[in-house]
């Protein structure tokens, strides 16, 4: 539920930059090892972001009358004969280390989808390609072939690429910097369904006295309901103005056409190259605003309140107020519904389901999550029982070779005691499948409502009382959470965890008090019987049903 630093993209990051910046000197001083290894030591988790290998694909091109290669970076998950759909950036200019970092970190995190490659467009070894192809008119010799490019990337190598790896106009996203950028922009203003979302960075609109410039405010108000992505970098102030990047923002400021999503960011104290880096990293991320890898997280998820009482939802996605919007009448939200925030404070007379919406910038990525909500009274503590004391709830452990949750009634757990100090959830068996169950109470100091939340691939349930307020609704990406209202005193707490051979680790219960951040429950609000005699086992049709 936490995200943490990793040893092997720390490690990636820094030789990659360096390959990247020129710097082969820190490369071949062996120290750096022997400094790095003292560093990792005190990192443990790893998410293992893996990505295929480079692959190399020709392409003849008749229009070109040459042949041209692209080259082509697959997830390692990546199978050729699936029918999955893949999202494609394609790279003017070729690939280089820091889009490989750069990739590998933004499909690790969920900015972008999983299925995603990238598709460097290489030029030709000993030829000035590159003047020949990104520009627009013939202001100097081997200039003005960007028109028979556009034809080669639209005719020939991007349905290569759509055939060869399942993907599509709607799907891709074209990336240049400098002239490169210069391209993008003519793509964009010439053929702008040929992709879904453009990234020009520090683009050389200086070319020829500014002339794209001036095509692109006679020819964009033709451009009607492009539902496209276009981003525009540059460096703030001077930069700006050199490049005639101020230029463009003030006829699209003045012009831009309905549908269109655009942004023009300027850049402090950045060289013309050093824009390259944040222009892709921030460029590709604008380009799937509103995208949520695992749905939208949020919570609660579901529960009881108070009627007329106020409670919180707390919406995690970045940038949720930009993207996100919601309903409390049961219609689906539109771009006109309220915007929901990082915290959000509502009330409720009726029982009601909260609808939640998030606008992605590609609407194949659209996502809608729920939330019911019932109006209910508040669940009494009870005195302290007999016989209990602080300090966390019995277990009892039973491992077996089993495909589904079973009823333990007549097993022999294969270890009982109290989940202390010394007890820890990642210690138990990865490689095993077993029943493990917590039992005893826990204790409540203010009436309010409270947050439970639990972090599982599903199979765990949560008791309090005879309520179940964990184990019907789990999101895969982030868990399950309740919310209902309780008062000062004792609550009869019970959770079944169900963990299959190979799955993740479990992770323990959490709660979230108003005015306070999410976290276990404290050992010292947590009180079992010192017997275990009364509390196992407990029957498969209470742990694994509604009822």
């Amino acid at each position: 539920m936490r995200t943490h630093l990793t040893r092997r993209n720390a490690l990636k990051t820094l030789f990659c930059g360096a390959a990247c910046f020129g710097m082969p000197d820190l490369l071949a001083n062996r120290d750096i090892f022997s400094a790095y290894a003292a560093l990792a030591s005190s990192q443990e988790y790893n998410p293992g972001y893996e990505l295929g290998e480079k692959i190399y694909v020709p392409v003849r091109s008749s229009i070109l009358n040459e042949d041209r290669t692209a080259e082509v970076i697959l997830p390692r998950e990546f199978k050729a004969d699936s029918d999955d759909k893949y999202d494609a950036i394609y790279i003017l200019d070729g690939i280089r280390a820091y889009h490989y970092v750069a990739y590998d970190y933004l499909r690790g995190e969920g900015f972008i989808p999983k299925r995603t490659i990238l598709v460097g467009l290489l030029g030709l070894k000993d030829t000035p390609t590159r003047y020949r192809d990104f520009t627009p008119t013939k202001a100097s010799a081997d200039s003005g072939g960007a028109d028979l490019y556009l034809q080669f990337l639209k005719k020939e190598l991007v349905p290569v690429i759509d055939k060869k790896f399942r993907t599509d106009s709607e799907r891709s996203a074209l990336v240049g910097g400098s002239l490169g950028g210069l391209f993008v922009i003519q793509t964009f203003l010439n053929e702008p369904t040929l992709f879904k979302s453009y990234v020009a960075i520090d683009p050389s609109l200086w070319w020829d006295g500014g002339v794209l410039n001036t095509e692109f405010q006679r020819k964009v108000g033709t451009l009607k309901s492009l539902n496209r992505v276009l981003w525009i970098s540059g460096r703030q102030g001077e930069g700006m103005h050199a490049m005639r990047i101020d230029r463009l923002e003030a006829i699209l400021r003045a012009q831009a056409p309905s549908g269109l999503t655009w942004m023009c960011r300027p850049y402090a104290n950045e060289t013309h190259l050093t824009t390259w880096i944040k222009g892709f990293w921030d460029g590709i991320k604008y380009c799937y605003g509103g995208y949520c890898a695992n749905g939208i997280g949020f919570k609660p998820m579901n529960g009881i309140v108070l009627k007329d009482a106020p409670f919180h939802v707390w919406c995690y996605e970045r940038e949720a107020s930009s993207y996100i919007r919601y309903t409390f009448d049961g219609s689906e939200p539109s771009l006109t519904s309220p915007r929901i925030s990082l915290e959000n404070t509502f009330r409720l007379s009726n029982d009601a389901t909260l609808m939640l919406k998030a606008f992605c910038t590609r609407e194949q990525y659209n996502t809608i999550a729920t939330a019911s909500f019932r109006v209910g009274a508040a669940l009494a503590g009870i005195e302290q029982p007999n016989g209990t004391v602080t300090g966390g709830l019995r277990f009892a452990y039973y491992q077996g070779d089993w495909d589904a949750p079973r009823d333990v009634a007549g097993l022999k757990p294969d270890r009982v005691g109290r989940t202390d100090r010394d007890f820890d959830l990642e210690r138990l068996p990865v490689d095993a499948t077993f029943i493990c169950i917590l039992d005893g109470f826990v204790r409540i100091d203010t009436d309010a409502h409270y947050i439970f939340e639990l972090g599982d691939p599903g199979h765990s349930k949560v008791f309090l009382g005879d309520i179940q307020v964990i184990g019907e609704h789990f999101n895969l990406g982030g868990g399950e959470s309740y919310i209902l209202p309780l008062r000062k005193g004792f609550h009869p707490l019970r959770v079944v965890y169900f963990h299959r051979k190979g799955e993740r680790n479990l992770e323990p219960l959490y709660w979230k008090q108003e005015r306070q951040d999410d976290s276990p429950i404290p050992l010292d609000h947590l009180y079992s019987r010192t017997s275990s005699r009364e509390s196992f086992p407990m029957p498969l049709e209470m742990a694994y049903s509604r009822n």
